[in-house]
C-alpha cells in the first residue's frame, strides 16, 4: 500500500514541510530548501534492486516549475475519479 508521510527536515538551509511518498521498495523525497539561488524544493527517488537502496540524482522545482507540476498532478488526479 503506498502511503505519504510527513518528514522532519535534516539541516540548516531546509525548510519544513518535506515529505515521502512511500511504495514496495521506492520512495519519492520531496524536501524544501532555502539555497543560494532562492527556494527550492528538491525531488529524489531512492529504490531497493534486491541488495540495497538506491537513490537517483535530484530534480530541483523552483515556484513556477512547481506551480506546473501541481497542475498536471490536478489533471491526473481528475481523470482518477
Amino acid at each position: 500500500m503506498t502511503v505519504i508521510v510527513d518528514i522532519e527536515k535534516k539541516g540548516v538551509r531546509e525548510i519544513s514541510g518535506g515529505f515521502k511518498v512511500s511504495g514496495k521498495k521506492v520512495n519519492l523525497w520531496v524536501r524544501i530548501y532555502d539555497t543560494e539561488f532562492g527556494k527550492k524544493a528538491r525531488i529524489t527517488v531512492s529504490f531497493y534492486d534486491g541488495a540495497r537502496w538506491v537513490n537517483t540524482p535530484p530534480i530541483w522545482l523552483n515556484k513556477s516549475l512547481c506551480e506546473e507540476l501541481s497542475v498536471r498532478l490536478r489533471r491526473i488526479s481528475e481523470k482518477l475519479t
